[in-house]
């Protein structure tokens, strides 16, 4: 119940982040939009396609919250640590974490202020993050709005 209530909170603080559907209760399940700029592909001359809308599914285990949600895009997004299926590679987290905190971390990195190129999950993605880090981050985005977020490279 106090995620649901943080869940709330965070969706007041920004437009960016919305709760589209949820199931259970307390929910075990969330359909957020990212409202918000992010590459969904990357065109011929290597210059990146911009989405401004992403689906991303939350799926919340039973071994909650000592094991991250399973999280993939429903929507196309070009990103180093993002499968083509839309599986989202976490890496490393803190753990217990709040829902919140993972919601930030998945907009970060929809902005591409946090990618890890080290052990991709896409290789065509991270081959183009490597030769275009100057555009990075997209938009600066951070919850507060401020544009003094940098991104994390590892």
């Amino acid at each position: 119940e106090a995620d649901t209530v943080q869940m709330r909170e965070l969706v007041q603080q920004t437009s960016t982040i919305q709760i589209v559907q949820t199931e259970g209760r307390p929910p075990k399940k969330y359909l957020l939009r990212f409202v918000m700029d992010g590459v969904v592909g990357i065109n011929e001359d290597g210059s990146p396609r911009i989405g401004k809308e992403h689906l991303v599914e939350m799926v919340i285990h039973n071994d909650y919250p000592m094991s991250l949600p399973f999280i993939r895009f429903d929507t196309p997004i070009v990103h180093p640590n993002i499968f083509a299926s839309g599986n989202v590679c976490m890496g490393w987290f803190r753990i217990p974490y709040e829902l919140t905190d993972v919601c930030i971390h998945i907009a970060k990195m929809i902005d591409y202020q946090i990618y890890d190129l080290s052990s991709p999950a896409d290789l065509r993605a991270a081959d183009w993050a490597k030769t275009h880090s100057s555009l990075f981050p997209l938009a600066h985005w951070s919850l507060t709005g401020s544009t003094t977020d940098r991104k994390s490279v590892v």
